[in-house]
């Protein structure tokens, strides 16, 4: 039997419509859908084939800390594109790219979201 799963991570957030905002605006992440009246409880924000639910209330139990998410870039080369257009829509960037001690040219870059959930992401030596 062969199984196919789609990975969708749930972030824990105190404010789903703030995030969203935050993922949208400085993340450039788009909305794909959300559930709540008056005060949104959970959404899904997607950006090239990385989507990830945003949740406030729902009953999906909550982690004791914040959650770190690893992104590996599909073309490793843009890692340095990626952290310039990061910069310029404003996200907190944390650690900027930055070489790790244990993959030799794999660079590391650390982006929070406005709740302390860490996104990493991988690529080569920004050009």
């Amino acid at each position: 039997m062969t199984e196919e799963f789609w990975t969708r991570p749930i972030l824990c957030v105190r404010d789903v419509e703030s995030s969203v905002a935050y993922y949208c605006e400085k993340l450039g992440f788009s909305k794909r859908w959300e559930h709540g009246g008056d005060r949104l409880i959970i959404a899904e924000v997607g950006r090239s084939g990385v989507d990830v639910i945003l949740d406030c209330g729902s009953v999906i139990r909550r982690p004791a800390t914040p959650s770190v998410l690893s992104l590996s870039l599909h073309k490793p080369e843009t890692l340095g594109e990626l952290f310039r257009e990061l910069k310029e829509r404003g996200a907190k960037i944390v650690a900027p790219p930055f070489a790790v001690v244990w993959q030799k040219d794999t660079y590391e870059m650390d982006v929070e979201d406005l709740d302390g959930n860490v996104l990493v992401f991988w690529g080569e030596k920004p050009g």
